[in-house]
């Protein structure tokens, strides 16, 4: 037949499928409002048999502004109250679509050809005519059972054949058996019929739309075209009729199984094994056909994240790990999709989709991978906790006292602050004793002074003041050249001031926006390689700091042993929500000591006041200090501070016990620990220089301040970690909804939550609390009232 005008087609297609009476939902996926855009949507409408025309309408204005993929249509009538999702309209970025326990009827089944050919991609011409060839070939041996002739579509990339069907929404696994049964006769290496269609929710292509998967590739030289298509209505009897479920039985008993059970305890066919390791996990899956998008460590186990269900492929992945393949170290296997139309599934389930004949071994009902949370004929949630670490508390009292000028420059900023922060003023007096001593003093390791810390407190509790004490020393002991500018426009600019002050302190406001964007390229990309400079530069205080290479001899740069030390402050939300898995995994974290005043201090009267003068005197001690021949600036030849054997055996004994956390398999908890030893170093010198500049050494007490000090931070910032930094948006709902019991006390009423999280939907919060039940992270208490029952979640 020839090709109808686009509308005419679709209205006609339309009209083939639905009856007077039905409700229907046009649906299309993937949705973006430009080429590469980051974020999809999902725009969906329902219809009525009588709107047609409308539908009609709608889906052509949808496929002419080119921003879905496909437009696909329910092939079975739906639920009537379904209209009022969206009547007789197509609305963008639409939250609920069609499940099967919405739909009425089961009216077609769908015999779906499709050529063989990699994952996002159109087919050839040569790859479309083999589908063409192979469903003609299936329609022909379905007539000679019995059955009448199929409504035939090409789809785009392959060839739909749509039957009559007259059964229940739930036909107990008929469907699926025929399917199933016409893959193994004519499924080959060349094509393929997808058995995974059988669900009565399937929505199918809609006839003369087009389908644009992957780039319209045309005319590149040594390739064959791979074009963007039309769905055309092939043929369509004059009169459809029904297909008798007595003729479905027939077909269904059919299937010939292929593949050889395994042997007990094998985790494949011993035919096909499956090497259970990340790596050959994922080629076995691309080897079928499964786009895996990453991998991500959790544990004991690696994720593979999956762009969609191959169970179901209607379920695409909303981001992070909501659907994956879980490979644990000990080599067994699970299968976790978090969507309501996918919790059911299992790995079984996606062995036997993608291995039709695989049968698991004797006397495993389940994948039993330890960690998971696996619960019996259900599936693993990839994002079930590790173990959670505990809070180490408040910060320790006695880690606020040093002797000698750190502990001189905090009471100075005490005494002068409107909101004293002990805390803050720490790590600020650490941060400029540090800049002092840089370049003059290194230990008998080779470990220098600069440090990265970070002062984190509320909006309004007096977190600027310590930043102002450390200005106003340098500024009035003649020092200010010590002090760095306070924004950083790029990595050249930070180089630059680098190169002409080597030994130099960054004093940095609202720290954790600037992480966040820093981290993103998106965002701005002149600030992401600052991060890059940073971490380089904090490690090359014992050797030559080379910047990027340039054609231009002269803008190459090179500092002999720059120190440079930053102090940063925040607002918690800021630095917290700048955590991600990737900050944390590329070591830059790992190199901060973030010092958190969790509480708004009360308001005190101080007067200002200039630095004591003996503070100022040791200020410019350590300036006057220029250790070294004459060319001491250029290239210095610091002082070897000593350790006494006391302090060796601590930080020996220290070393020994960061290994041990370096064995455990909490990758977050790996990386956060690979630095504390020399940070604890570092610290240790610093104090060295605080208590008794006279008479340098690494004393036993300052082993122990440095120890303590890193073993707190760390544990506190692999406690906010675990709070805070997630694997996608789902996760992250969940980490913020236990942040919300947690702030509640730890039990909070079911109406509170819901007022408390507003931001979701009532589907989005259901879905989000029924998983921190299932994964044992909250449990619901139901009291009785004189009323109705009360709800409250509470933290396990």
């Amino acid at each position: 037949m020839g090709e109808a005008a686009p509308r005419d087609t679709i209205q006609r297609f339309l009209g083939l499928l639905f009856e007077p009476g039905d409700v229907f939902e046009v649906r299309a996926p993937d949705c973006r409002d430009r080429p590469g855009a980051r974020y999809a949507y999902v725009c969906s409408g329902y219809f009525t048999h009588d709107t047609i025309d409308q539908a009609a309408q709608e889906i052509t204005e949808l496929d002419r502004a080119g921003i879905a993929p496909a437009i696909y249509v329910t092939m079975n009538p739906v639920a009537p109250a379904l209209l009022a999702r969206s009547v007789n309209r197509i609305k963008t970025r639409a939250r609920e679509t069609t499940q099967d326990k919405d739909v009425v009827h089961r009216r077609w089944l769908l015999v779906d050809v499709d050529p063989a050919r990699p994952a996002g991609v159109s087919s050839t011409d040569a790859e479309l005519a083999l589908a063409a060839e192979r469903a003609r070939a299936v329609a022909a041996h379905l007539s000679a059972c019995g059955w009448p002739a199929p409504v035939m579509v090409m789809s785009g990339n392959g060839y739909h054949l749509l039957y009559r069907l007259d059964l229940p929404a739930d036909d107990e696994g008929l469907v699926k058996r025929v399917l199933a049964a016409l893959a193994e006769r004519f499924d080959d290496g060349a094509v393929t019929i997808d058995r995974s269609v059988y669900n009565a929710a399937r929505i199918v292509k809609v006839g003369g739309t087009v389908s644009r998967k992957g780039d319209d590739l045309r005319g590149v030289a040594g390739l064959d075209d791979r074009p963007h298509r039309r769905a055309q209505l092939v043929e369509a009897p004059d009169t459809i009729r029904v297909v008798s479920r007595e003729l479905l039985e027939r077909i269904a008993p059919s299937v010939v199984t292929r593949s050889t059970a395994p042997a007990p305890g094998a985790c494949a066919p011993a035919s096909d094994r499956i090497d259970c390791t990340p790596a050959g996990v994922r080629t076995w899956l691309e080897a079928h056909g499964v786009e895996v998008k990453g991998c991500r460590r959790n544990g004991d186990k690696t994720l593979l994240l999956l762009e969609r269900c191959p169970i179901n492929p209607e379920i695409v992945s909303a981001g992070g790990s909501d659907i994956a393949v879980l490979v644990g170290d000990d080599g067994k296997l699970a299968y976790c999709n978090k969507h309501n139309r996918g919790q059911a599934y299992t790995w079984h389930d996606l062995r036997h989709t993608l291995e039709p004949g695989w049968q698991p071994p004797a006397g495993d009902t389940d994948v039993d991978l330890s960690g998971f949370c696996v619960r019996t004929g259900g599936t693993p949630s990839a994002d079930a906790p590790v173990e959670r670490p505990t809070d180490p508390g408040p910060f320790p009292e006695h880690l606020l006292r040093v002797p000698g000028f750190i502990g001189d420059v905090i009471d100075h900023n005490l005494a002068t602050a409107t909101r004293p922060q002990p805390v803050l003023a720490l790590a600020a007096a650490i941060c400029l004793q540090a800049v002092l001593a840089a370049r003059k003093v290194r230990d008998e390791r080779g470990n220098r002074t600069n440090l990265y810390c970070v002062g984190i407190a509320p909006s309004g509790a007096g977190k600027d003041h310590a930043r102002k004490v450390n200005k106003n020393i340098l500024f009035q002991a003649g020092l200010n050249d010590l002090e760095g500018t306070e924004d950083l426009a790029s990595d050249a600019g930070l180089v630059a001031a680098v190169e002409q002050q080597p030994a130099i302190l960054f004093l940095l406001d609202e720290f954790g926006r600037f992480l966040r964007t820093i981290g993103d390229p998106k965002k701005a990309p002149h600030l992401f390689n600052v991060l890059g400079a940073l971490m380089k530069l904090y490690s090359s205080a014992d050797t030559v700091f080379r910047g990027k290479a340039y054609a231009e001899h002269k803008r190459n740069k090179v500092v002999d042993q720059p120190c440079v030390s930053v102090y940063g402050t925040t607002v918690p939300e800021h630095f917290f929500e700048s955590l991600t898995p990737d900050s944390l995994s590329d070591g830059f974290i790992a190199r901060l000591l973030v010092f958190e005043a969790n509480a708004t201090p009360p308001r005190q009267r101080s007067r200002q006041r200039l630095p004591p003068d003996e503070l100022l005197g040791a200020a410019r001690w350590w300036g006057d200090l220029k250790p070294g021949g004459n060319l001491r600036g250029e290239h210095p030849e610091p002082l070897v501070v000593p350790y006494t054997p006391e302090a060796g055996e601590i930080f020996d004994e220290f070393a020994a016990n960061v290994d041990a956390e370096l064995a455990r398999p909490d990758s977050d908890g790996r990386s956060l620990w690979a630095r504390a030893e020399e940070k604890a170093c570092r610290l240790a010198l610093v104090y060295a220089c605080s208590v008794d500049r006279d008479n340098l050494q690494v004393t036993a007490d300052a082993a122990l301040w440095a120890r303590d000090l890193v073993e707190y931070l760390t544990r506190r910032m692999l406690y906010v970690a675990h709070e805070w930094v997630a694997d996608g948006q789902f996760d992250a709902r969940q980490k913020r909804v236990l942040r919300i019991v947690r702030q509640a006390g730890g039990r909070i009423g079911r109406g509170e939550l819901c007022r408390r999280t507003q931001w979701l939907t009532q589907r989005e919060r259901q879905e989000v609390v029924e998983n921190l039940i299932e994964t044992g992270q909250l449990v619901a208490v139901t009291t009785p009232t004189a009323t109705k029952p009360r709800t409250e979640y509470a933290l396990s």
